[in-house]
């Protein structure tokens, strides 16, 4: 009988044990399982790094074939900025070449108005004379000379003749006569004052035509001066007042519009104008008084 009562106090030892096995069990089991949640999460969580990397390289992808692009494009753009900066230089050629052409254009046309002023030197205008169908003009002009300008001595003309069209309304074309010597030329005009009195009557030096419109545009500032009682005279086409050159002065006054302001400036030593100032205009102009 003494043995039942170990065998039952092994069994619970028995049973105590493996009850205490299967609780570290069951707690070996808890953290396994807290270990697969923290793996699931672990997983879970390097699937959303995955996902988020893809996304990157992706975005990466189309940041390089956008940086590929805008690489291209500038340097596309740099080819024809280039192309442009050529072109712009060129053009500024061209027109330095333009002004240059220009420049020396202009330089041969006065020089060329400085010759026809040359060769006009020993020429006069006479305006007002009386013209008829067989006139011998260089008669005529003679007369003009003796019986208008009384002057008796002997001028030497060269060519002699009226031009421009003849006009059916009675008026006088102009004469223009050559000079063989340069002081009956100045005879001449030292003699207009005497036609004062006989407005009818003009003699006037010539110009070319270009000259001649300078002249104009400086009459009506010439008469002004000299009613303010200025010393006022023109050199060729150049226009003098109390000893200054004259320059007009242009001012912008709105797009496409220019208004011409007149003032005057010192330009070194004038030349002298050294014969006395006499009514000149050309082909029958008015002129200044």
């Amino acid at each position: 009988m003494s043995e039942a009562p170990d065998l039952t106090i092994e069994l619970f030892e028995l049973l105590t044990k493996i009850d205490n096995r299967l609780t570290v069990i069951e707690a070996r089991t808890d953290r396994i399982e807290n270990i697969e949640t923290a793996l699931g999460q672990l997983t879970r969580k390097v699937d959303t790094m995955k996902s988020d990397i893809i996304e990157l390289k992706t975005k990466t992808t189309d940041l390089e074939k956008n940086a590929d692009f805008i690489s291209n494009k500038y340097e596309e753009l740099r080819g024809e900025n280039s192309a442009q900066d050529n072109k712009i230089r060129q053009l500024q050629k061209d027109v330095l070449d333009i002004r240059d052409a220009e420049n020396n254009t202009t330089e041969l046309k006065e020089k060329i108005l400085d010759l026809q002023c040359r060769s006009m030197r020993n020429n006069l205008v006479f305006t007002g004379l009386e013209e008829s169908a067989e006139e011998n003009t260089k008669q005529v002009l003679h007369k003009f000379i003796r019986e208008e300008l009384s002057i008796r001595k002997e001028i030497q003309l060269g060519t002699v003749h009226r031009f421009g069209q003849k006009d059916n309304n009675g008026r006088h074309r102009p004469i223009v006569a050559s000079f063989i010597f340069y002081e009956d030329l100045q005879t001449i005009l030292y003699s207009g004052p005497k036609l004062k009195n006989k407005p009818n009557f003009g003699i006037n030096t010539q110009f070319p035509r270009e000259i001649e419109e300078r002249r104009k545009k400086l009459y009506p500032v010439m008469k002004e001066a000299k009613k303010k009682g200025k010393r006022a005279y023109m050199i060729k086409d150049k226009l003098f007042i109390e000893g200054n050159l004259f320059k007009p002065e242009i001012k912008k006054q709105s797009p496409g519009e220019q208004k011409t302001q007149q003032s005057t400036s010192l330009s070194g030593t004038p030349p002298t104008d050294n014969r006395k100032s006499q009514k000149r205009a050309r082909h029958g102009s008015e002129a200044e008084s």
